[in-house]
C-alpha cells in the first residue's frame, strides 16, 4: 500500500505538515516521490497542491491545466506558464482592472469551456465558476530581457499547452478537443522583464 500523501510528523520544536507527491509530466508519470515539509500555518495551500497531484493520476473529467484565469464578461483569459512565470501576479493585476477571478494556479478545460479548480489562495470577493475562453497568454519571466510579444498559431501553441497539463496521460485520446479550443482563441506569447508588458499585452 502506498504511503499517505498528506501527514503530520513531530519534531523537537513543533509539528510539521508533510506532503508527499508524485511528479507529473505531460507525457509520463514518474514514480519517485517528492517530499515537502511545511510549517503548520501554511497547511492549506500545500494540502491543495497535494490534492492536485493526487487528482492528476486518475482525473478524466477534463484537462487539468497549470494556469491562472480571469473572466472579463466576454470570455476568459488564461495565463499559462511554469512556476515562477507570474500567473498569480497576472491574475491579481487583472482583478484590480475589474476582471473576475477564476483561478491562479490550476483550471480545467472541458467541453469548450474553462472551469475553476483548486488550489486558490487569493480569496477574491467574487468569482466565476466557468466561462468560454477567448484568449490564452503563455507568459515567461526573463529578468533584464527585451520584451518579446508573439501571436501564435494553434499548431505552435499546442506543444506549450501540452507541457502544462497534469493529467494528459489519462486523456491523451482527447487532444483533438484541445485543438478545437485553440482554434477559437486569441493566442499570445509574452516574454517579459517588466510586468506592465504582460498587462498591456494580455488584458485588453
Amino acid at each position: 500500500m502506498d504511503e499517505s500523501p498528506l501527514s503530520w510528523i513531530s519534531t523537537e520544536k513543533e509539528p510539521i505538515f508533510r506532503v508527499s507527491v508524485r511528479s507529473y509530466h505531460s507525457y509520463r508519470v514518474f514514480p519517485e516521490r517528492r517530499v515537502i515539509y511545511v510549517p503548520p500555518e501554511r497547511w492549506y495551500p500545500y494540502t491543495a497542491y497535494g490534492l492536485r497531484y493526487m487528482l492528476a493520476g486518475d482525473y478524466d473529467g477534463g484537462f487539468l491545466l497549470h494556469a491562472g484565469a480571469v473572466s472579463g464578461g466576454n470570455g476568459a483569459i488564461l495565463f499559462v506558464g511554469r512556476s515562477g512565470s507570474g500567473k498569480t501576479r497576472a491574475v491579481g493585476s487583472a482583478l484590480r482592472r475589474g476582471f473576475v477571478y477564476m483561478g491562479e494556479d490550476m483550471v480545467v478545460l472541458r467541453d469548450g469551456k474553462v472551469f475553476m479548480h483548486i488550489p486558490f489562495t487569493l480569496s477574491p470577493p467574487e468569482f466565476v465558476r466557468q466561462d468560454r475562453p477567448r484568449r490564452i497568454c503563455f507568459i515567461r519571466y526573463s529578468p533584464g530581457a527585451y520584451p518579446v510579444i508573439l501571436r501564435l498559431s494553434p499548431a505552435r501553441a499546442m506543444p506549450l499547452l501540452l507541457e502544462q497539463i497534469f493529467n494528459l496521460g489519462s486523456v491523451f485520446s482527447r487532444v483533438r478537443e484541445l485543438e478545437g479550443m485553440l482554434e477559437e482563441m486569441d493566442i499570445l506569447y509574452a516574454m517579459y522583464s517588466d510586468f506592465s508588458e504582460v498587462e498591456e499585452t494580455c488584458l485588453y
